[in-house]
C-alpha cells in the first residue's frame, strides 16, 4: 500500500484451523513479508504457512504472551509493522485502517476500545488498569486502548522508539509511546474479545491472586509499566505536590497524664466548604455518644465561636496555605479516641449511619469506608473512579471495588493510627497502602451519597496514587506481586547477537 513495505506478525500455536484463512484474508493488503512465530505447535501450523509463502520463526516451547510478537518484529524489514493474533480471522478491509493511518502521518494505531467502559457492566480488572495506566500518562483521550489488544500497527520509527523487546511488556511499551513524541491514533473498534474471553489462562486462577492467570500477568504488565514511569519522572510521575508542611515542627498533642482514651472521636473538616452541616452534626454526634469533636476550619471568620463553649469541641484553624489533605494530618494529632471518624462539614449524616462507622471500627474492621460503589454503574465510568478501582485491583483487592481513604465520610481504629505516621495521612491513598501492606482489615459499612466526582483527575491525586503504587512496587518487585509467565531467554538471546552485531 502507498510503497512502504508491510510486514505482518502473528504469533501462533496450535494454529492450524485458523493460520491459512488469516494468511489468504491479509494477503489481500498484499504484504511484503508475513511472519509466524510458532511457538510450541504440534499441530501442522508451519507446514500451512510455509505453503502459503509466510515465513516461519519456529520456537518448540511456548514462549508466553506477547513474547513472540517482539521476536517477530525483531526479524521484520518492512517499514509499517502490523500484529494480529493467530486464533482469530480479521478481515482485510477492517486491517487496512490502521495501515492508512500510519500512511497518513500517525506513528502507531491501537485498536479502538472506548466502547468496552460504556457498556453497561461491570469493567474487567484489566480494562480498569488500562484506564489507569493511561490517565497517569496524561493520556485519558485514550480511553483504554493499548498494545494488549490486536490489532495494532506501528512504522519504523516506534519500533524504534519503543525498542522491539519491549513489545513483550505492554505496559512498558504504551508508556514509552505516550512518553515520547510518537503519534498515536486508534483508528477503528474491532471486537476482539470473545476469542480471548475462551483461551485457558483465562479461565484458570493464579496461585496467589484473586485474577486468572492471563489477567494476573497482563495486571504485572500494567505495573511494570507504571515502574517504568516512576523511573523516568519520579515516584509521583512528574505530578505537582502542594504540601507546605514541616512535618518535624508538628508533635502529637501528648495525653494527660493519670487520662485515658475516650472511646469515640470525631474530625470534621470544613475547608473549601462552607461547614453549612456542622451544627447539626455535631448535635447527631453527642447522640452517637462521642466525647471528643475536633472541628478544622479555615474560614477567616470565626463561624464556630459559639461551639467552643462545648467543652466537646476543640476549633483548629488553618490558613488553608499548607496544601491538600493537611486538615487530616493536623487533626490526627489532636485526638485521642479509640476510634475516630473523618466527616465533611458540608453533609449531614443521621445517628444511624455514624454509628455504623464507629461499630465497624469498635469490632473488627481497622478501616471503614463510604461504600461508593454505586459509581462503578455510571457509564463510562468516570476518571476519579477508574483510579480508586485501579488501586485496590493492584492491591489483588477487587472486592474493595472504588473504596477509598481520600473519601469522606470514614473511620480509623486506633490500631491503624498508632502504626501510620500523622504525616502518612497527608498521602491518604499511600495510607491506604500502608494499612494494606500491614494486613489491617478494611470495610465498607455504609453508602453515604456526598457529590458526584468529577470527570478528571487533578494532578495532586494523580501524584498520591502513583507513590501509593510505587510504596506497592518497592514491598514487592517491578510487577506488583503479579505473576509473569513469560520465556525471555528468546529475546536476550537475540539482544545479544543484535549487540555483537552493532561491536565494531
Amino acid at each position: 500500500m502507498a510503497g512502504n513495505k508491510l510486514s505482518f506478525i502473528i504469533p501462533a500455536k496450535n494454529e492450524a484451523k485458523l493460520i491459512g484463512g488469516i494468511i489468504k484474508e491479509i494477503s489481500k493488503l498484499k504484504p511484503f513479508e508475513i511472519i509466524v512465530v510458532d511457538n510450541g505447535s504440534r499441530d501442522n501450523t508451519k507446514e500451512i504457512v510455509k505453503q502459503l509463502g509466510g515465513r516461519v520463526i519456529e520456537y518448540p516451547y511456548p514462549l508466553g504472551r506477547n513474547v513472540p510478537r517482539a521476536i517477530g518484529a525483531y526479524y521484520a524489514k518492512g517499514d509499517i509493522l502490523l500484529f494480529i493474533d493467530g486464533d482469530q480471522v480479521i478481515t482485510s478491509d477492517k486491517l487496512k485502517p490502521f495501515i492508512q493511518a500510519i500512511e497518513e502521518g500517525a506513528d502507531v494505531t491501537l485498536n479502538d476500545f472506548r466502547y468496552v467502559l460504556k457498556q453497561k457492566r461491570s469493567p474487567h480488572c484489566t480494562a480498569v488498569a488500562r484506564k489507569g495506566l493511561n490517565l497517569f500518562l496524561n493520556k485519558e483521550e485514550h480511553d483504554i486502548d493499548s498494545y494488549v489488544s490486536i490489532p495494532h500497527a506501528m512504522n519504523r520509527k516506534a519500533l524504534e522508539t519503543i525498542g522491539w523487546w519491549n513489545l513483550s511488556e505492554t505496559g512498558v511499551a504504551i508508556a514509552k509511546t505516550f512518553m515520547s513524541d510518537l503519534k498515536a491514533e486508534s483508528p477503528i473498534a474491532i471486537n476482539v474479545l470473545r476469542k480471548n474471553a475462551r483461551r485457558p489462562g483465562a479461565r484458570i486462577r493464579a496461585k496467589t491472586s484473586p485474577f486468572a492467570i492471563t489477567h494476573d500477568e497482563i495486571l504485572g504488565d500494567h505495573v511494570l509499566g507504571l515502574h517504568y514511569l516512576i523511573e523516568q519522572k519520579g515516584n509521583r510521575g512528574g505530578f505537582l505536590d502542594d504540601r507546605n508542611v514541616e512535618i518535624s515542627t508538628v508533635n502529637k498533642e501528648p495525653p494527660t497524664p493519670g487520662k485515658t482514651r475516650c472511646k469515640r472521636s470525631a474530625v470534621i473538616v470544613t475547608t473549601k466548604g462552607r461547614g453549612k452541616s456542622v451544627p447539626s452534626l455535631i448535635s447527631r454526634l453527642e447522640t452517637a455518644k462521642v466525647n471528643e469533636i475536633v472541628i478544622v476550619t479555615d474560614h477567616t471568620k470565626d463561624s464556630f465561636s459559639e461551639m467552643k463553649k462545648n467543652n466537646k469541641v476543640k476549633v483548629i484553624k488553618i490558613s488553608g496555605s499548607e496544601g491538600t489533605y493537611y486538615e487530616r494530618f493536623i487533626a490526627v494529632q489532636h485526638v485521642r479516641g479509640e476510634n475516630v471518624l473523618f466527616l465533611d462539614g458540608d453533609f449531614l449524616l443521621s445517628t444511624r449511619e455514624i454509628n455504623r462507622f464507629y461499630k465497624a471500627v469498635e469490632g473488627n474492621t481497622d478501616l471503614a469506608l463510604n461504600d461508593k460503589g454505586y459509581l462503578l454503574g455510571h457509564y463510562p465510568m468516570s476518571s476519579k473512579t477508574s483510579i480508586h478501582y485501579c488501586l485496590n485491583i493492584l492491591m489483588k483487592k477487587p472486592d474493595l471495588l472504588n473504596f477509598s481513604l481520600t473519601e469522606y465520610p470514614h473511620a480509623l481504629s486506633r490500631r491503624v493510627l498508632d502504626h501510620h505516621q500523622p504525616e502518612d495521612l497527608l498521602k491518604p491513598p499511600v495510607a491506604y497502602v500502608k494499612a494494606i501492606l500491614s494486613n489491617f482489615t478494611i470495610s465498607a459499612p455504609q453508602r453515604i451519597k456526598t457529590c458526584e466526582e468529577d470527570v478528571k483527575c487533578d494532578e495532586i491525586f494523580l501524584g498520591d496514587h502513583l507513590e501509593a503504587i510505587n510504596l506497592l512496587i518497592e514491598n514487592t518487585h517491578e510487577k506488583g506481586g503479579f505473576s509473569d509467565g513469560k520465556k525471555f531467554e528468546a529475546i536476550n538471546e537475540l539482544r545479544r547477537k543484535e549487540e555483537e552485531n552493532e561491536s565494531p
